[in-house]
C-alpha cells in the first residue's frame, strides 16, 4: 500500500503548516470532561480560560446550603461552597446549555433556589 506523502515534507518538516497553517485550525471553545467519579463534568472555555463543574448535590452539607435532590447545578471548578451558586437544572443538558450561554448566573437570594413551574410565559414560585 502506497501512502502519500507531501514531497515538500521531506525538505522542509513545517510544510504542512504551509497547507493549513495552525492559525486556521477550528477548536470547539468549550471541552467537556467524561464524567468524573461523582458523576459531575468539567466544562472548559478555551476564550475566557476558566472551568466550570457540573454537578448534582450528593453530600448532607449541599442539601443543608439549599441545594435540592436530582437537580443539575453550575459553578466554577475550584469554588468548594456548600450554597448553590447558580439557579437548579432539570437536566444536564440545561445545565450544559447555560454554561455554554453563560446564563448560570449567580444565585441572588434563597427565592432563587426554591423550585418553579411555569405556566404560559409566568414564572411561578412553588411553596
Amino acid at each position: 500500500m502506497s501512502q502519500h506523502r507531501n514531497p515538500a515534507a521531506d525538505r522542509c518538516p513545517e510544510a504542512a503548516l504551509i497547507v493549513r497553517p495552525a492559525n486556521t485550525i477550528d477548536i470547539p471553545r468549550f471541552h467537556l470532561s467524561q464524567p468524573l467519579a461523582d458523576g459531575s463534568v468539567l466544562v472548559t472555555d478555551r476564550v475566557l480560560m476558566n472551568r466550570l463543574l457540573l454537578y448534582v448535590a450528593k453530600s448532607k452539607r449541599q442539601f443543608d446550603g439549599g441545594h435540592r435532590p436530582q437537580l443539575w447545578y453550575v459553578r466554577l471548578a475550584g469554588d468548594l461552597g456548600a450554597e448553590p451558586v447558580s439557579r437548579p437544572y432539570g437536566t444536564f443538558e440545561e445545565a450544559a446549555q447555560a454554561a455554554r450561554d453563560g446564563t448560570w448566573n449567580q444565585v441572588t437570594s434563597e427565592a432563587d433556589c426554591r423550585p418553579v413551574r411555569i405556566e404560559g410565559m409566568k414564572r411561578v414560585s412553588q411553596k
